[in-house]
């Protein structure tokens, strides 16, 4: 039994890949620096020691990662996935700079309601999920793909959506011809793209003949989604085309997409006081302020 130890296991997604791991079988300890703090005392008896990129940015000497190098064991845990967790699996990501959390968990529900019970892997809370893995039997694993620290080039997709591109993480890409260039190694590795046609930067890429191209222009009028946006509605189409793809019904893929009332801090409404609706949303890029604002008010037409 390989046995594995998450630094940083509270995190997102190192929480989602450790319980992933451990439900395939792994032999799986952690520790975190808010409950237990970090030492090279826990590499004893471990073979691999999966870490966050960014701590790489933050404390890339710590003992407990210098350790780990010298044995050769150290590596993010999205190189575990890709190495262990999707190993034999049809793997279908979501990447591209907004959107990846929301289409991932459209994708997992559309594969849970064809009964093709995935393993999905999301970098938020899903709220029926209780976290961001659903833990499937069959050959389907769902992943959220990262672009950052070229995190999602461990990965090798049988199929990809592809849900926009534009300039993010400059800490790390530096310049766009640079984060063009890591979006472009993924399209390679993928042996079948959908992509939103509507994002500029995605076409200066050269995209494989088989391609499969979607935009918000094509949702049906008559479906009828519970999460707000022009947004939503081109995250929705990237799930339509991969339903049409797998064969999936109409009904299947409208009852699923009809029925997605969102994930944690995605325009989530947390309540309201005094009149005043409290709204959480995990944005942090200019684009997605102005998306977040319009789907705001498109859906409470009568707030001041």
């Amino acid at each position: 039994m390989i046995r594995v130890h998450f630094m940083g296991i509270g995190g997102s997604g190192m929480s989602t890949a450790a319980k992933i791991a451990k439900a395939y079988g792994f032999e799986v300890t952690g520790c975190d620096l808010k409950l237990d703090g970090h030492s090279s005392d826990h590499l004893q008896n471990i073979d691999i020691l999966c870490v966050t990129p960014a701590i790489f940015f933050q404390n890339n000497n710590h003992p407990e990662v210098e350790l780990a190098r010298q044995k050769n064991i150290l590596m993010t845990w999205q190189e575990f996935m890709g190495k262990y967790l999707h190993k034999d699996k049809f793997v279908i990501c979501i990447a591209g700079t907004h959107g990846k959390s929301t289409t991932t968990t459209m994708v997992g529900k559309l594969l849970i309601e064809a009964n093709l019970d995935p393993t999905v892997e999301v970098g938020a809370v899903v709220p029926e999920w209780n976290g961001g893995d659903r833990i499937g039997k069959s050959k389907y694993f769902v992943s959220e793909a990262d672009e950052f620290y070229s995190n999602f080039l461990h990965y090798h997709p049988n199929i990809t959506i592809l849900n926009n591109i534009e300039f993010d993480h400059p800490e790390y890409f530096k310049t766009l011809d640079n984060m063009l260039d890591i979006f472009q190694k993924l399209v390679d590795q993928t042996d079948l793209l959908i992509y939103n046609t509507d994002s500029p930067l995605i076409h200066k890429l050269v995209l494989p003949k088989n391609s499969i191209p979607y935009s918000a222009k094509e949702f049906p009028k008559d479906l009828s989604l519970n999460v707000p946006g022009e947004h939503n509605k081109a995250n929705a189409m990237g799930v339509i085309k991969l339903a049409k793809l797998l064969k999936i019904p109409k009904k299947i893929y409208e009852k699923t997409l009809e029925s997605f009332t969102g994930i944690d801090r995605r325009l989530q409404e947390l309540g309201t006081i005094n009149g005043v609706t409290v709204i959480d949303d995990y944005a942090n890029h200019p684009t997605a302020f102005k998306t977040n604002i319009n789907a705001i008010i498109t859906k409470y037409p009568n707030k001041p």
